[in-house]
């Protein structure tokens, strides 16, 4: 008796489970929609704390879109090439760092908050990632590469 007790728990949990990811996933879908038109290639999986990413590629660039339960967007991610570089970030960086040279993005959007460019620029040397947003630039890593 026990055992049918406990396996119909279980059962009962992860069907509320599948229950609350569908519909944490239905909630998102509209509002994915509206911001990034019909994405039909994404791959859409639950993280924790209940909320709902979607990923997916529209030629060379990657986007990872992060929704809550209730389907309000979160964040997104994008990344490229960084020939994709808006131009006014590139002319700061070049002006600020022109011994290297940049090479690939990751763009953060928040809701309600300046864009964030994450990145990475390398020489020879070294590999920089920096951090630029609103005409300010923050060295986030150096590192070094090995001779």
């Amino acid at each position: 008796m026990k055992k049918i007790l406990f396996s119909t728990a279980v059962v009962a949990a992860t069907l509320f489970a599948c229950f609350t990811s569908v519909q944490a996933q239905s909630h998102a879908l509209p509002r994915l929609v509206a911001m990034y038109g019909n994405v039909t290639n994404a791959t859409v999986s639950e993280q924790a704390g209940n909320t709902v990413l979607f990923q997916w590629k529209e030629g060379g660039t990657s986007y990872r879109a992060l929704f809550n339960k209730t389907g309000e967007w979160m964040n997104t991610i994008i990344s490229y090439e960084a020939s994709q570089l808006p131009g006014a970030i590139r002319s700061s960086l070049q002006a600020a760092w022109s011994e290297y040279k940049p090479v690939y993005v990751d763009e953060l959007r928040f809701a309600n908050q300046p864009t964030v460019y994450r990145v990475q620029l390398e020489n020879p040397w070294d590999l920089l990632i920096l951090q630029v947003s609103d005409e300010t630039i923050v060295k986030e890593r150096l590192l070094h590469k090995k001779p």
